[in-house]
């Protein structure tokens, strides 16, 4: 459940309960349905290129399981790559880091346990400058302590105020191996965290103020993950619902809603590009005009030739499920395929089918229109537990609930 769910949900409790003795006689038709949304943005999605982008070895054919890690191995719940592997470990009362150059051969970084101690940490992203860790300080909630993880692929958030008590964290490590706690405490006191994103230009935090429900947009930048700074919004964008952030090669997407109350009817899909997560422009989306079938943009993801993004359904469960774009500026509303992306790295896509002979294969696309399968040599399909956590130029990583660590490795 995403931020804008849960206040959206308080906000049309009130507004029903307001309504329920007014509603006879003052209703007005709403207008039908349309098959296909309306807008300005009507440009034809652009296939994928043959050019190969620098570092990339070539499209894969398929996949190939590595052997199990020899000797101790992270129950891996988050991970990332940058020239090497890094991965928390939430199965036990604190975080534990590791690192490993190839997938295979792990080694825990013994002296970020202190620095994890107690915390939870709820993003791992790789930065221009090394890795980044977002998440919450050691302490207890009001609900359980420690904090339950999401499973992978789940919504994830921290933040101080009513919602949470315990303010957000952010560590660093240039290597993956030597950790330490940035400082921003003032930078984030009084804000919750929804999503986090990094990329060549930099990384990025999207996030609201929880002083007041619904609290004002808000995001935050660095430019190597080390030092952070408050982004100054645009007016337009500050009282937006942000859900979802990605980072690509020409800067980063952010999706959500243009405004997150309901008031007026103005629930609709809203995305924002930035070429260097510090000055930001509302892209163009055509949507649905019957606009109370409460649509949301909730996640993106970036390839090489384009991107995609998911919509939520909306409590009428109408409106158009996913979106598509080649530059994040100008959207265009297209009929879902049948693989859901799981995952990105601004080249890459990583999905699986969804139905059919060939469900719970893994596939990848490079602008979330075209999916080239990828079969696991000598092997099925991944057990449903086996989540997705990072892609490296030569293959994809995968761990889960009674799913080990593995390295998938790409045949040429």
């Amino acid at each position: 459940m995403t931020r804008t769910d849960r206040i959206r949900g308080a906000i049309w409790a009130v507004a029903l309960a307001a309504l329920a003795g007014a509603a006879v006689g003052c209703q007005t038709a709403n207008p039908a349905p349309s098959n296909s949304p309306s807008g300005s943005a009507t440009t034809a999605p652009v296939r994928p290129s043959a050019t190969l982008a620098s570092g990339v070895s070539g499209p894969w054919a398929g996949l190939a399981l590595w052997p199990l890690p020899a000797g101790p191995a992270p129950s891996a719940s988050l991970a990332v790559w940058h020239d090497g592997f890094v991965a928390i470990d939430e199965s036990g009362p604190s975080p534990a880091a590791w690192y490993s150059s190839d997938g295979r051969d792990w080694k825990r970084s013994t002296s970020a346990d202190a620095i994890f101690a107690a915390a939870a940490v709820e993003w791992l992203v790789a930065a221009p400058g090394g890795f980044v860790a977002v998440g919450m300080q050691a302490g207890p909630t009001p609900e359980t302590s420690p904090t339950p993880f999401p499973a992978a692929g789940q919504p994830r958030w921290c933040g101080a105020g009513r919602l949470i008590s315990r303010p957000c964290a952010v560590w660093f490590s240039p290597d993956g191996r030597s950790w330490r706690q940035v400082e921003t405490a003032a930078l984030l006191s009084g804000f919750a965290i929804e999503d986090v994103a990094a990329g060549p230009h930099g990384v990025v935090a999207i996030g609201f103020g929880t002083e007041s429900i619904p609290g004002p947009a808000q995001i935050w930048f660095s430019a190597a993950g080390s030092n952070w700074r408050s982004i100054e919004l645009p007016a337009a964008m500050r009282y937006a619902g942000l859900n979802f952030v990605a980072a690509g090669p020409n800067g980063f997407e952010a999706v959500g809603e243009p405004v997150l109350t309901d008031i007026g009817n103005q629930i609709r899909p809203g995305a924002w590009s930035s070429t260097d997560g510090i000055a930001w422009t509302p892209s163009e989306l055509p949507y649905d005009q019957r606009r109370d079938s409460g649509n949301s943009l909730d996640k993106v993801f970036i390839g090489r030739d384009g991107m995609v993004a998911l919509a939520s359904p909306g409590y009428l469960a109408s409106g158009p499920a996913e979106f598509q774009s080649s530059d994040g500026r100008s959207w265009q509303w297209r009929q879902p395929t049948d693989v859901t992306p799981l995952i990105s790295d601004g080249t890459r896509m990583v999905g699986r089918t969804a139905g059919g002979a060939s469900a719970g294969e893994l596939e990848q696309s490079y602008d979330g229109i075209d999916w080239t399968p990828l079969p696991i040599a000598a092997g099925g399909p991944l057990p449903p537990t086996c989540a997705v956590l990072a892609i490296a130029a030569t293959g994809v990583l995968v761990a889960g609930d009674s799913c080990p660590v593995r390295f998938l490795a790409g045949l040429a």
